[in-house]
């Protein structure tokens, strides 16, 4: 059930939406941050698939299949292929259905001979309009993926480990407007490639890892809107955050006082701590930004700062 659950998490990746924001600003600096980002990622586009039928047949290089099931995978007419459904007209793959056909409770030499295994290949993400894609019962052993979207997917129950998946290169992944309840996926933070994080408007509870802050290569971070993700505001800020630009921390159960040390992310343009539970006085002075090579003002990059409907006191330091 378990791997099913993952199988299902993974595949949701072509549910390429974005999540929307009633703020202009927030809007473009996200649109900037995650333009900017893709440059960083060290991926591959597959820009030279320009049909659905080179995307499936790139899919199908990254299997392995010891028992030909797709033999039929050959050809113009892909919407013929096995497993294959289009959509009346357009030629375009609306689903893939390659369920093992037999189950973990038949012999294990027929299970395993009808199996496909080894990796998804990023290409599918071409496939625009696709809309079910079923691979139960498949031995996936390993995900080449730098992107990873789920957004606004109508999912729920909880995010799994992917215990046997590979995730080392995942560089995006955005799971927003879902209705995920459960822990915070606390593996996130040891895919050291991350650069963009989106986990907004779900259900996610339990303490906000520490270990964000230290991932070499993080520029955007939204969790906004879950209700009762947990942290220490103190703790959190005086990390080192390294490259942060955004940071929607809002709409939480993030606690205490805002140290002086913030004025140290030295890159950071949008911070959301609006909607939690911050109490105390805002710092009367804010620390230099010791580690930044411009050696320029405190938060110096900044453009917006949301801090209401928190009990805070005090005025904002020059």
């Amino acid at each position: 059930m378990e791997r099913n659950l993952i199988v299902c998490f993974i595949l949701a990746i072509l549910c390429l939406l974005a999540c929307g924001s009633d703020i202009t600003t927030k809007k473009k600096l996200i649109n900037d941050t995650f333009n900017m980002s893709l440059k960083t990622i060290d991926g591959h586009f597959y820009n030279g698939l320009s049909s659905d039928r080179e995307a499936l047949i790139d899919f199908k290089h990254g299997l392995e299949d010891p028992n030909d099931r797709l033999s039929s995978w050959k050809g113009s007419n892909y919407c013929h292929w096995h497993g294959i459904t289009c959509e009346n007209d357009m030629k375009v793959v609306i689903s893939i259905d390659l369920l093992n056909p037999y189950s973990l409770d038949n012999a294990h030499e027929d299970w395993s001979s009808m199996t496909l295994s080894r990796e998804i290949r990023p290409s599918l993400v071409k496939l625009k309009s696709l809309k079910y894609l079923d691979l139960s019962l498949v031995s996936l052993k390993h995900l080449d993926m730098n992107f990873l979207y789920l957004a606004n997917c109508s999912l729920f129950g909880s995010i799994p480990t992917p215990r046997f998946l590979n995730f080392t290169s995942l560089a995006a992944i955005s799971l927003c407007s879902n209705n995920f309840n459960s822990k915070f996926p606390e593996w996130l933070v040891n895919v050291s490639n991350l650069v963009y994080v989106d986990i907004s408007y779900n259900k996610l509870y339990g303490r906000l890892p520490l270990g964000f802050s230290e991932l070499p290569n993080l520029e955007y971070l939204d969790i906004f809107g879950n209700g009762d993700l947990r942290g220490g505001v103190f703790q959190l800020l005086r990390k080192s955050w390294r490259k942060i630009k955004v940071l929607n921390l809002g709409g939480n159960n993030i606690h205490g006082s805002i140290p002086s040390s913030i004025g140290n992310l030295c890159h950071l343009r949008y911070l959301d701590l609006s909607s939690n539970h911050l109490v105390g006085s805002l710092p009367e002075a804010i620390e230099g930004p010791e580690n930044c090579s411009s050696g320029r003002n405190p938060l110096p990059d900044l453009i917006e700062l949301l801090l209401n409907n928190n009990q805070l006191t005090g005025n904002l330091p020059n």
